[in-house]
């Protein structure tokens, strides 16, 4: 077998047990939020919604997971690039985003000072903010 179908094999079966961590932590979601966990061009996708706002895309698979809103705004996060920090990072991003989506704070948009880029700010339950940066073309 050619390394690179070594490697292929490899990837892919760290994909799907990424995924099948997405799906454990997923089924654990409190009422009234939904997830999936899908593997598309290498990246695993977890989707999020509540009953309110729009939907949270975790892209996973490699040591810079994104955090995406409603399509258009982004945030990366470095991690390491073993299971165990993707489970992790994982396990404390769909946390927070469940907890976001269940309560009454709202994202603010603002724009850069120099540039003037949109982005959002998201007040988390823990007194932090995440920024997400609209998607530039």
């Amino acid at each position: 077998m050619p390394m690179t179908a070594h490697r292929d094999d490899a990837v892919r079966r760290y994909l799907l047990e990424v995924q099948h961590e997405a799906d454990k932590i997923l089924a654990t979601l409190p009422e009234g939020i939904h997830g999936g966990a899908s593997i598309e061009g290498g990246q695993v996708y977890v989707d999020i919604r509540g009953p309110r706002l729009k939907a949270f895309t975790l892209v996973l698979g490699g040591e810079a997971p994104e955090i995406v809103y409603d399509a258009s705004y982004i945030q990366l996060c470095l991690i390491g690039e073993g299971i165990a920090e993707q489970v992790e990072f994982l396990q404390e991003t769909v946390s927070a985003i469940a907890e976001f989506l269940l309560s009454d704070r709202l994202p603010t948009q603002h724009h850069s000072w120099i540039l003037k880029r949109p982005y959002l700010l998201f007040p988390m339950a823990d007194g932090t903010q995440w920024r997400l940066s609209k998607f530039t073309k």
